[in-house]
């Protein structure tokens, strides 16, 4: 704790306010030998400096325990952050320094959330929530950065510091459990490929290792009630048989030549290629499907190594991999590039499996399966949304400014034509029915001026290109009030200070499209819409009094729901509804992004 100095407490100036209170009474007191007044002084002095001694001491005692205590904390097993209220890190050891591969300056004050891994964004989110409002620890796992080198798996141990009179704190510990989840990743798609292989096979056959426990069991075993995990008593052989961990029927032996050609046949018929190398790369043998990928056939393969096969820019890649499989390193399945015969760039899909004898790695058998096309449509899948709806807002936009610019000054010539063509009559009798069928047209012309305006406004919304989202939004609730009678109360926070650039149109549509339902389907009377800007996370709720969604069992039509999912999907948003048949109904749609920099325009 900070020590508060009052000036008003020094030992001087108590001296000095005794000395004064002693002062009116000094002609009472007895004059003493001033030799035995010194000697006491001298008595004092050493009681005051032994005093020091020992506060000196207690003082280097406690700096020597905060030393230990700050040496552990930078030196413990496990990285340890601190989060403040809005998730950036405020204090960093040196083990998370050294997980992270990252500088303690480059950690501190910089928001957790750019730490992890984008697959796990989600996860973090709830989780941080969750450690927030509740007191007890909570753990989760998630994929982290880590700077110069792949992302690893992290296993979070946090909890909530809440202060009275300031906002709350997070406390988290992680350790590096990417090995540990790696290796679990490895034996279930071990365990899954054994038992697919298992299931070629007609009879009833089980896989068990030398303390007989199943490892698998093909469809046949299990209807006849084999329990995969169960330790199976009655399996014939020795001990020694057991440890080669040997096929075996629920009567006997599978014939060993059997299986292997029945194998073989297999890898020749997969619709993987299947390859053999060599601990430095070198092909050992592969199957037809890698014939038909790369072009090459077996005899010419044999004369080729994986670098062959390896874009230039991949291949200190595979080197270092090589290095990590014969090290023992479990590789889990991943995606990379090859280059066939004639030049083209494939697409694969890699898992790896190491052979071994004993203990040692004797070659890697790879399975590889072509991606090209997968990834080409996937990649053009994955744009489609976006494509669309750009094309639909520039269409609008188009749309717009012809309603706008061409028709809606023709408009406004004619109305000018109209007016001037009635202004020519004279009051004459035989001219006032004339005269009244012009004033007539041109009062309509000035309603259709009027609804081809706000059309071409309602297209595409003038105020969110020249001045920003909430500008657009506060219109859109005002012309609603004005238009569609709601009673609308707009509640704002910090919306001017996000940043999401190429999302506003689609936010501004997804509100639209909420007041219209409200207006055409609730038959509420009042609704509020609150935009909040608070945390890295930009909240958009709209709640109305009316009537609320049907009942779980009942039919809903149209397709206006699943469209508003689809837009909320398509900007990393999560959209969540609470409805009452009688209460009415409340939607909330949460778009994670950032704060706008001092740089950066509407």
């Amino acid at each position: 704790m900070k020590k508060v100095y009052d000036p008003g407490n020094s030992l001087r100036n108590r001296v000095k306010r005794f000395l004064g209170a002693a002062h009116d009474c000094k002609t009472d007191m007895p004059l003493k030998n001033p030799e035995k007044l010194v000697d006491e002084l001298r008595i004092h002095q050493i009681e005051l400096e032994l005093q020091n001694e020992d506060l000196c001491r207690a003082r280097e005692a406690l700096e020597q325990s905060r030393a230990r205590y700050l040496e552990l904390f930078e030196s413990a097993p496990a990285g340890y952050l601190t989060l403040d209220e809005k998730d950036r890190i405020i204090e960093v050891n040196a083990t998370a320094a050294r997980l992270l591969n990252r500088d303690k300056s480059k950690i501190l004050h910089q928001p957790f959330t750019s730490f992890v891994s984008s697959d796990f964004q989600d996860e973090l989110y709830f989780y941080l929530i969750k450690v927030r409002n509740g007191e007890a620890q909570e753990s989760c796992e998630l994929k982290l950065h880590k700077s110069g080198g792949e992302d690893f798996f992290a296993h979070l141990e946090s909890v909530g510091i809440h202060k009275v009179g300031s906002p709350a704190e997070i406390r988290t510990s992680f350790i590096n459990v990417h090995e540990k989840t790696m290796n679990a990743i490895a034996l279930r798609e071990s365990l899954n490929h054994n038992e697919m292989l298992l299931n070629l096979l007609p009879q009833s056959t089980i896989l068990i290792d030398r303390e007989r426990k199943i490892l698998a069991a093909n469809q046949v075993a299990k209807t006849s009630g084999v329990v995969v995990g169960k330790t199976r008593k009655n399996v014939p052989g020795s001990a020694k048989n057991h440890a080669r961990r040997e096929l075996r029927l629920a009567n006997g032996l599978i014939d060993e030549d059997f299986c292997r050609q029945r194998l073989i046949r297999v890898i020749e018929d997969s619709n993987d290629a299947v390859c053999l190398f060599d601990l430095r790369g070198n092909i050992m043998a592969w199957n037809r499907k890698a014939e038909k990928i790369y072009g090459y056939t077996a005899t010419e393969a044999l004369k080729l190594s994986i670098f062959d096969l390896t874009p230039f820019g991949l291949k200190q890649k595979t080197r270092q991999l090589l290095d990590d499989i014969g090290a023992g390193i479990l590789v889990q399945p991943f995606e990379t590039r090859r280059i066939a015969k004639n030049g083209s760039v494939v697409d694969i899909c890699l898992t790896i499996t190491r052979i071994t004898q004993g203990p040692e790695i004797v070659a890697i058998a790879t399975t590889e399966r072509d991606i090209t096309e997968h990834n080409r449509w996937f990649a053009a899948l994955h744009a489609l949304p976006g494509k669309i709806i750009l094309a639909r807002e520039k269409e609008r936009s188009r749309v717009s400014q012809i309603l706008h610019s061409e028709l809606g000054q023709s408009l406004i010539a004619l109305k000018l034509f109209t007016a001037a063509s009635a202004s020519e009559f004279s009051d004459a009798d035989d001219n006032t029915h004339l005269k009244s069928i012009f004033n007539t047209i041109k009062t309509q012309l000035s309603k259709i001026i009027g609804d081809t305006r706000d059309l071409a406004h309602e297209m595409f919304p003038p105020g969110l290109k020249h001045a920003g989202l909430f500008s657009a939004i506060k219109s859109l609730v005002e012309s609603s009030v004005i238009k569609k009678h709601l009673d609308i109360q707009f509640f704002h926070e910090n919306i001017d200070q996000i940043s999401i650039k190429n999302r506003e149109i689609i936010i501004y549509r997804i509100l639209q499209e909420l007041l219209q339902n409200i207006c055409k389907h609730s038959q509420a009377t009042k609704a509020s819409v609150s935009a909040i800007f608070r945390g890295q996370i930009f909240t958009l709720e709209v709640s109305d009094n009316g009537r609320g969604f049907p009942a779980p069992g009942e039919t809903v039509t149209g397709m206006g729901l699943s469209l508003l999912r689809e837009q909320v999907a398509l900007i990393r948003g999560k959209m969540s509804i609470v409805s009452h048949r009688v209460r009415g109904t409340k939607i909330t749609i949460k778009v994670p992004t950032r704060e706008r920099k001092r740089h950066e325009g509407m």
